[in-house]
């Protein structure tokens, strides 16, 4: 799109001279019609840039809809609708940004996906979690696989799912090591209230589950290690409460 060139008139508008045509704006429309058509600017330079891009034909319903949105804020340009126009156009700008981004989107999808497995398999989740982690690699290969044969739309979906999965395995290791360290606090707080002496029946459930506890985590069962931990600190803390509520009867 030309920079237009003003002209003041005597009728208190102002001349656009654009690509061979005139159009006259009102002063306090001109910041508007501005804007508008510097976004249809970028919509145009950002379509022509993704025109080239290998996602292209693999998201051409995307790229579509790009240049139908791109057209329609023209045709509102032309209607004094700015605002209207504005808006169909970054959307433009958006779409068509999508359509050249993609690959790097995939790319980064993989590479975490990839970090997060290794992590996995050195805390032991491929022992607890053998058929998920197995249909997270499989779904990791078929990104790859689809990234090679530039069918980047469906290798995002597939690495977004593993990318997903991996996280919801990993947030079971840290929720179990989290219920863990509170269960360690609340064992020794209850120690250092005298609840070992005075509650010792108690002290020793909370011990032995602890103990427990610690056993499913060496064994990466992480979800059994979490409410054993749970289970050990609840008992811990009602030991220091007593401990507590016995130290101020007497």
């Amino acid at each position: 799109m030309h920079k237009a060139v003003s002209f003041s008139v005597a009728a208190g508008l102002t001349l656009f001279m654009a690509a061979g045509c005139s159009k006259y704006i009102k002063p306090s429309d001109k910041a508007a019609y501005d804007s508008a058509s510097a976004a249809v600017e970028r919509a145009q330079s950002d379509l022509k840039s993704a025109e080239v891009v290998p996602t292209k034909n693999d998201m051409q319903d995307t790229f579509s809809d790009a240049l139908s949105n791109l057209a329609a804020a023209k045709d509102l340009l032309g209607k004094d609708d700015y605002v209207k126009a504005q808006e169909l156009a970054l959307k433009a700008s958006q779409l068509a940004t999508d359509v050249k981004e993609l690959p790097g989107e995939v790319q980064k999808l993989i590479a975490e996906t990839e970090k997060s497995l290794v992590f996995a398999t050195e805390v032991g989740l491929d022992k607890t979690y053998g058929k998920k982690i197995k249909e997270i690699k499989d779904n990791l290969w078929d990104a790859n696989n689809n990234v090679r044969l530039k069918r980047y739309a469906a290798a995002k979906s597939l690495a977004a799912n593993a990318c997903s999965e991996t996280r919801k395995a990993i947030d079971d290791v840290e929720k179990a090591n989290d219920s863990m360290a509170k269960a360690n606090a609340a064992v020794i707080a209850a120690k250092d209230a005298g609840a070992e002496a005075s509650l010792a029946d108690i002290m020793k459930t909370a011990a032995d589950t602890l103990a427990a506890a610690k056993t499913d985590m060496e064994n990466a069962n992480f979800q059994k290690a979490k409410e054993g931990a749970d289970k050990a600190c609840q008992l811990a803390k009602d030991a220091l409460e007593k401990a507590k509520a016995a130290k101020q009867n007497n």
